[in-house]
C-alpha cells in the first residue's frame, strides 16, 4: 500500500512540475524583446524541460484539485494561488484545517483551530521548473545530488521515488506527506 501511495504522489508531483513548467514558457513563442541593464536576462522557453501538453494539463488539474490532500480539503493551489503571485502573502502558512484564501485564510475557531502552523511560508512558484533551479528551500534541503541513487538529496533521502524530472518534482511530493500541509491528520 505504502508503495502505491509513492507511486501516486510520484506521479502526481511530476504532472504539477510539468504544469508549472509548462504555464511559464512564453505561449506564443516570443522572446522578450529588451532587458534591463543590472537584472538577469528572463527566461525563455529553452531554460525549460520540454513539456508533454498531456501531462501539462493533467498538472494543471491536480494542482487545483483537494483529491490529492488527505481530507479532500485543500489544493497546491489553496496556498500557491495565482491570484496572489502563486503564494498566500502569510509569513507562516495555515494548511491543513484552514479557511479562505491568501491573507484572508483563517485558522478556524474553538476546537477546530489549527494548533500548528506551518514553519514556513508558501513561496511563489514562479519560474521555478527551469533547468537552471538546482536547489530548493531556504536551508537548501531539496536539491539535485546523486548521493542516494534518485538524483536528489531531500528529507526523504533513498526513499523519495525514482524519475522524478526536476527539484521541483521532488519538492511537490513533500506537501501531500505532512501532517500539517496537506495530509490527513490523526
Amino acid at each position: 500500500m505504502a508503495h502505491l501511495i509513492s507511486l501516486c504522489c510520484a506521479l502526481a508531483s511530476a504532472a504539477v512540475a510539468a504544469g508549472l513548467a509548462a504555464g511559464a514558457s512564453f505561449a506564443d513563442g516570443a522572446e522578450p524583446v529588451a532587458t534591463r541593464p543590472g537584472f538577469p536576462a528572463p527566461l525563455r522557453a529553452r531554460d525549460f524541460m520540454p513539456t508533454d501538453p498531456a501531462k501539462a494539463e493533467l498538472g494543471r488539474l491536480l494542482f487545483y484539485d483537494k483529491i490529492l490532500s488527505g481530507n479532500r480539503n485543500i489544493s497546491c493551489g489553496t496556498c500557491h494561488n495565482p491570484r496572489f503571485g502563486t503564494s498566500d502573502g502569510l509569513s507562516l502558512g495555515l494548511g491543513e484545517g484552514g479557511s479562505g484564501l491568501g491573507q484572508e485564510r483563517r485558522s478556524g475557531e474553538g476546537v477546530d483551530r489549527i494548533q500548528k502552523r506551518i514553519p514556513r511560508n508558501a513561496p511563489a512558484l514562479w519560474n521555478l521548473g527551469a533547468t537552471s533551479i538546482a536547489v530548493l528551500m531556504h536551508d537548501g534541503r531539496i536539491s539535485r545530488d546523486p548521493i542516494y541513487g534518485n538524483g536528489f538529496n531531500t528529507p526523504a533521502e533513498e526513499w523519495l521515488p525514482q524519475g522524478l524530472q526536476s527539484v521541483l518534482a521532488a519538492q511537490a511530493l513533500f506537501p501531500m506527506t505532512s501532517g500539517f500541509e496537506m495530509a490527513v491528520m490523526v
